[in-house]
């Protein structure tokens, strides 16, 4: 199965480190993971479907460190918190994470870079 972690998504929702304005840490991400209107405010921000908080663009604004450079400037933190997404997207929300890739990731380097 696949095995991958944004939220990003994005890197969505996990994608900032120490030096960005985005505050979500571990256990933040993981309430966001698990309320499905917390998830889905940050998955339309960064699809360009709905408004985004001042968090969900910083979120927005970091995918391409992940998907151009590999996340060679992330922290250790960053990359586990990137990880932890795309898991949880690719087992949980796999047609959310499918349109992510469309849009953001057609070469799956999300998949190559956290996946099996």
């Amino acid at each position: 199965m696949k095995f991958a972690s944004a939220l990003v998504v994005l890197a969505a929702f996990a994608a900032a480190d120490a030096q960005s304005s985005f505050k979500l840490d571990g256990h933040e991400i993981q309430q966001v993971l698990a309320d499905d209107n917390l998830y889905h405010q940050y998955f339309n921000c960064v699809m360009d479907k709905g408004k985004c908080t001042p968090d969900g663009q910083d979120l927005k604004d970091h995918i391409p460190d992940h998907l151009n450079g590999g996340c060679a400037n992330c922290t250790p933190e960053r990359k586990e918190r990137a990880k932890t997404l795309v898991r949880f997207m690719v087992t949980k929300k796999n047609h959310d994470f499918e349109e992510f890739e469309k849009k953001y990731d057609p070469k799956h380097m999300m998949r190559k870079q956290y996946g099996q």
